[in-house]
């Protein structure tokens, strides 16, 4: 994602710019996947294939409707701190339940906050 980033930065043409868009939003709902299997503590992956099955569909959909029908720069920025706010309301959970179990939780909460 930072390469990307920097390279949009850099040379502003549309490819730089799918790229830069596509990668943030690939880390975000990977970051959110991610939550969503340690909040529930999914340790099979067949299920976590199944979880991961509904975000890829919205990562493709994302992509579909970015890149075919509309760069549209506020859906992009709605989708993105909605799945942020999310993924961040998840760690805080997993953290306030974990407190007394896992001694880095607190510093979660506050990496959040």
């Amino acid at each position: 994602t930072f390469s990307c980033a920097t390279l949009f930065h850099t040379v502003d043409i549309r490819l730089t710019e799918y790229l830069d868009y596509f990668t943030a939003m690939a880390s975000t709902l990977f970051g959110l996947w991610t939550a969503l299997v340690r909040v529930f503590n999914i340790t099979n992956t067949s299920n976590q294939w199944v979880l991961a099955a509904p975000i890829l569909g919205f990562y493709m959909f994302h992509v579909m409707r970015m890149a075919g029908i509309r760069f549209a720069y506020g859906y992009n920025m709605r989708a993105s701190i909605t799945l942020v706010i999310t993924q961040a309301v998840l760690w805080c959970l997993w953290s306030f339940i974990n407190y007394k179990k896992v001694p880095h939780a607190k510093w979660m909460v506050a990496g959040h906050i």
